[in-house]
């Protein structure tokens, strides 16, 4: 056992590599969750549902899948922009949690309001509302956690 200055210096740089160690996880998750919900939009945009749901999590995949195979994400128009002004991700002993609120302007420059949940990478919530699809009306949503 290290004891006196040594020991308490050892413990101090411990600690300090564990906040740091977890900052970067959570920064680097936040990143890889963006391009999680690019390309899960890409995906749906060119009617590729069987890739999006590639990136849902598994418990809520088949509600995803219902709610596509009803036609709500069909003929999704171009998207232009995709910004998110709320975006919370936490890291726990339990894994990484992200949550993103945001807009999507189309070309047409109809906007939809876009609300995803990701888990360990996954999603397991998504809501897109409206869908802009040239559709009045339409509305789409994923399974809940």
């Amino acid at each position: 056992m290290i004891s006196g200055k040594l020991g308490n210096r050892l413990a101090v740089g411990f600690v300090v590599v564990a906040v740091v160690g977890s900052l970067a996880l959570a920064f680097r998750g936040a990143g890889t969750d963006d391009d999680t919900v690019l390309a899960f939009l890409t995906h749906l945009q060119a009617e590729e549902v069987e890739l999006a749901s590639e990136l849902i999590a598994r418990h809520t995949r088949a509600d995803f899948l219902d709610t596509a195979a009803a036609g709500r994400f069909a003929g999704m128009e171009p998207f232009v922009d995709i910004s998110f002004n709320n975006t919370v991700t936490s890291v726990g002993t339990d894994g990484r949690s992200s949550e993103m609120i945001g807009r999507i302007t189309t070309t047409s420059g109809c906007e939809s309001r876009i609300h995803v949940v990701l888990r360990n990478g996954r999603i397991t919530y998504v809501d897109i509302t409206p869908v802009c699809n040239g559709r009045p009306g339409a509305r789409a949503s994923g399974a809940s956690t």
